[in-house]
């Protein structure tokens, strides 16, 4: 929209340029995507579950949202599956529903789940990326990152940032701007 004539004005991503000029600062979330979704299954009952890990609350702790949540009360343990459904020997215990709704996770079986999730983990596909009936492709867990994207920690990529191509980058930076 313009500011002056409130005239409003649908662009594309890659006009962006247009709207930088020298001196600007760009601020990037550079932060990679970490393969945060895992896979279980109830020790008890054998019911899958998907786990979403959120935060890191210490090693072997973190909080998650996990699917279907109404079956994780406190006190369920999950062993988990890798990629291909096998059993990777790691169990996780849930020790806490948080106000929101989450679940806090104990795990056991791993010196440290982090270390894990290369090989265990899935990327988190935002869900308007549908695999029906098949599980997410090698290839996503590339694909699924912003060309910025250095260290891991993010559990989901900052979409707006999947806009953004090396070449749009170099443009930007031509202009003076400071990303």
């Amino acid at each position: 929209m313009n500011r002056a004539t409130g005239k409003l004005d649908h662009r594309k991503f890659s006009g962006l340029v247009e709207f930088l000029s020298a001196g600007d600062v760009l601020v990037l979330n550079n932060s990679r995507v970490i393969p945060a979704r895992l896979r279980g299954v109830n020790a008890t009952s054998g019911g899958k579950f998907e786990l979403l890990l959120l935060e890191e609350n210490s090693v072997n702790d973190w909080t998650a949202m996990l699917r279907p949540g109404k079956r994780a009360q406190i006190g369920t343990k999950l062993i988990l599956r890798d990629t291909n459904g096998a059993d990777t020997g790691i169990i996780t215990e849930v020790i806490e529903i948080t106000s929101e709704g989450n679940r806090r996770l104990k795990f056991s079986g791993t010196n440290n789940i982090s270390d894990e999730l290369e090989k265990i983990g899935e990327p988190p596909l935002p869900p308007y990326i549908e695999r029906k009936n098949s599980p997410p492709i090698e290839e996503d867990r590339e694909r699924y990152q912003t060309v910025f994207a250095k260290p891991p920690g993010s559990v989901a990529a900052p979409t707006a940032g999947l806009h953004f191509s090396g070449s749009l980058l170099e443009k930007i930076s031509a202009l003076g701007v400071k990303i």
